[in-house]
């Protein structure tokens, strides 16, 4: 695990001082050890976060004949199969380590040839100094993340947008349709970001750059196209938990302690019910809450399932108090503002777990796969009531009623006959309306047609069944830009890296060929997991509704953190960006602390971005 960066200079030659700077920017993705690479035209830097072959394994990595170098962020779960294929056709290996099984992988199959071999979560730089390319990829799934600026004079890439901006030549903008889109969602996305010109690499693809052409290849590797199958259901349990155990199993290589997150529910039970069966011991478990809060506390189902396996539980306890001490922090490390209220108990348990372990594994991934979301049965149901005689009165009548957030948004969706801007709905914060309202009109104006929510018209299917197409929706969009990206660069900012055995790619092909049947019935989502798991958790873990790691931002926004977000919304500097109407700000903010509103939402958007253009456009501290 660690951070990459570099650049590639179209007309002049690389400096390594700016190559310095950019590694520098990232120092927390790799606290262990930097390399440096830099020839010409092309610069490449990492910061590693030694997991597997502590004394081997630097970076950046070269050919036999030197003619290509590699730096790489993440791991590669079969590297050890990968490496005996490779020494049967003749290669050679100096280190133990999943980087230089990479580098012999392309010396064997080529680029596109050795990332389809993979099992992992990756973002590689490859320059090829004979060929005068410099190539990108990122992960099937998006776990790992990857930007790039160009421009008519240079390449700029890194794991983090922060090593971006360390070159001083990379203009700081912000994005209208980036601003838009996290209005809309919460968070950017994919290939767009809120500055101008600096774009996500898309998960599963290569881009590569070629410099003497001057061009740019943007290539898909894999492509995610279920095919329901039949099987048996007690067939499919056995062969999940054997998948599932598996991907597990070899997600544990490791050369350095780890432990799991624990939040109680059935996702990371699971984990770390197998990681018990697997020998991995001590199991070191970790768990947060938050204080007199109730509905916002899973401590006792954590500890719950904790006891259960014997694993060396450790509780952490937030308030209010520490989201104000984390904020400005958390902002630096996610580079854009980001909308999701937990990113911030995700940072601090990561802390804390630094204390005792390198590595965590986590179950995010799940709830794409497994029905596991309520908004899948809401939609479900959306589809029948819209032919419902009267549904339209019910909504109008709906909407006049205070503080009642998801039977407005339930609304919202129903008047969508599309179904996928019918999903886009069920995801949407703040909808044209609203963000017509809060925008000064010529940013409004400069817009135009410009919607959001028209990138569900690519990733959600035309044909197939409701639930697999959500899940494939929500495995491209949702998955990648909110909930992966939230772990990695709130478990990255801590220096400890987070795994996800539910996304192991195998698994995730298998999954979504299985019947909606086995997966959601009646009421109870992610059946055949219960089924699969069953003798092996407590009954009231199995028993135990999704819940959803919940931020108590409702009643703080009312109440302790209601004073200080007035001073940063409504401060001087604020009002001057021109970027929003400050009566709908303030009336926003006043029916939320009046209780007239639930709009807590859409507070923590607006606080987080101008707490993001403080640091980012105004740079205030470290940038």
């Amino acid at each position: 695990m660690c951070g990459i960066t570099g650049h590639l200079e179209w007309h002049g030659m690389a400096q390594a001082a700016i190559l310095e700077q950019q590694t520098e920017a990232i120092r927390h993705r790799g606290p262990d050890s930097a390399g440096f690479f830099w020839v010409n035209q092309v610069a490449l830097g990492m910061r590693r976060l030694a997991i597997i072959d502590l004394a081997h394994g630097a970076q950046p990595m070269f050919s036999r004949d030197a003619d290509l170098a590699l730096v790489f962020n993440g791991e590669i779960y079969n590297f050890q199969a990968l490496r005996q294929q490779l020494q049967q056709l003749g290669q050679t290996f100096d280190s133990h380590s999943d980087t230089e099984v990479i580098v012999r992988g392309i010396e064997q199959w080529g680029i596109k040839g050795c990332v389809e071999r993979l099992n992992g979560m990756f973002a590689l730089a490859i320059w090829q100094q004979q060929a005068q390319r410099l190539t990108l990829v990122r992960d099937r799934l998006g776990i790992k993340p990857l930007y790039w600026y160009a421009d008519g004079q240079r390449l700029v890439f890194g794991s983090e947008i922060k090593a971006i901006l360390a070159h001083p030549a990379v203009p700081r903008q912000i994005n209208l349709h980036g601003l838009a889109n996290y209005l809309s969602f919460g968070h950017s996305l994919a290939p767009q970001t809120m500055l101008q010109h600096i774009y996500k690499v898309e998960p599963a693809h290569i881009l590569t750059w070629d410099v003497a052409n001057r061009t740019m290849q943007n290539q898909r590797y894999w492509h995610l196209q279920p095919t329901i199958t039949p099987i048996a259901p007690a067939e499919a349990a056995a062969e999940v938990y054997s998948r599932l155990r598996e991907a597990v199993r070899l997600q544990l290589i490791s050369d350095v302690p780890l432990g799991a997150f624990l939040s109680g529910g059935l996702d990371s039970s699971i984990i770390v019910g197998l990681m018990s069966r697997l020998g991995a011991e001590p199991i070191n478990t970790f768990s947060v809450g938050f204080a007199n809060q109730q509905g916002f506390n899973e401590l006792p189902d954590a500890a719950l399932v904790a006891q259960h396996f014997g694993t060396k539980h450790h509780e952490l306890v937030l308030d209010a108090n520490d989201l104000v001490g984390a904020l400005q922090t958390l902002v630096y490390h996610y580079d854009e503002p980001f909308g999701d209220a937990a990113g911030l108990p995700v940072y601090l348990v990561s802390r804390f777990a630094r204390e005792h372990v390198k590595v965590v594994l986590t179950g995010e991934g799940s709830d794409e796969q497994w029905a596991g979301y309520r908004r899948y049965q809401a939609e479900l149901l959306a589809r029948m009531l819209q032919y419902v005689p009267g549904h339209q009165a019910l909504g109008a009548l709906i909407r006049q009623l205070p503080r009642n957030r998801r039977l407005k948004q339930a609304i919202r969706s129903l008047e969508q006959r599309d179904p996928a801007r019918r999903y886009a709905a069920w995801l949407t914060i703040a909808d044209l309306q609203q963000r017509q309202r809060l925008l000064q009109p010529q940013l409004s104006a400069a817009l135009g047609d410009y919607a959001p929510e028209q990138i569900y018209d690519q990733m959600y299917p035309r044909s197939g069944a409701a639930l697999t197409n959500m899940g494939l929706a929500d495995l491209q969009t949702w998955l990648p830009d909110t909930y992966l990206e939230k772990v990695d660069k709130a478990s990255m900012a801590a220096s400890i890296e987070a795994r996800v055995p539910f996304l192991d790619h195998t698994l995730v092909e298998w999954t979504m060929n299985l019947p909606n049947s086995l997966k959601l019935r009646g009421r109870q989502t992610k059946w055949l997991l219960r089924q699969a798991f069953g003798e092996m958790l407590p009954q009231r873990t199995l028993r135990k509704p999704k819940h959803g790691f919940a931020v108590p931002t409702d009643p703080w926004f009312r109440g302790a953190l209601s004073n200080w977000t007035a001073e940063i919304l409504f401060d001087q500097r604020t009002l001057a960006r021109g970027l929003f109407n400050a009566h709908e700000v303030r009336r926003i903010y006043q029916a939320h602390r009046d209780g007239k509103e639930v709009a807590d939402t859409l507070l923590w958007l607006l606080l987080n971005l101008e707490l993001w253009q403080r640091i980012y456009l105004d740079r205030e501290g470290r940038l």
